[in-house]
């Protein structure tokens, strides 16, 4: 009766043993990878909103010139500009009115702006649009990836606290 209680005893250790560590892997490995994925998906999203807002003015701005009185794509036959929040940086914004609408400054990373035409400009945004979609999809998979590895380690210390379960089914 003695050494069955005895490895019992070491059974129930080395069970404890190995839920620490796998509950330290969900905790402090996994979780906080998922964590990071999540936040950087969230910053993408953010940015594809603020290009989906850009892309929504420039289309406003294009249609106002191609509707002008003449057929031309002239902003100069426009009777009166409209005012605009322009962001001059920290989310300080003023009212502006541009002269002309045919170029824009457009930021395309790095530091640097190119200057465009509006159709240039939306052809830009619909492409940073798609590869900025690209790359939260890849972020949403590796999310769903890590957060399959998280149920295979609980399912994996449901199988050490109820051993009988897995020799049922």
């Amino acid at each position: 009766v003695y050494p069955r209680d005895i490895f019992l005893v070491v059974r129930v250790m080395l069970a404890d043993s190995k839920i620490e560590r796998y509950e330290q892997l969900v905790e402090e490995t996994l979780k906080t990878k998922l964590k990071t994925l999540l936040e950087k998906r969230d910053l993408i999203y953010d940015e594809t909103s603020e290009f989906m807002k850009l892309r929504h003015l420039l289309q406003t701005m294009h249609g106002r010139n191609t509707t002008c009185k003449d057929g031309e794509n002239n902003s100069q036959t426009l009777a009166k500009p409209e005012k605009m929040m322009v962001n001059m940086g920290n989310d300080f914004f003023m009212q502006a009115r541009p002269k002309t609408t045919d170029h824009v400054f457009v930021n395309i990373g790095l530091g640097f702006h190119a200057y465009l035409t509006l159709p240039e400009a939306l052809t830009w945004i619909q492409k940073k649009e798609s590869a900025l979609v690209k790359k939260s999809d890849a972020l949403t998979d590796q999310a769903n990836e890590v957060r399959f590895h998280i149920k295979l380690v609980y399912g994996a210390i449901d199988e050490i606290v109820h051993p009988e379960r897995t020799k049922e089914g």
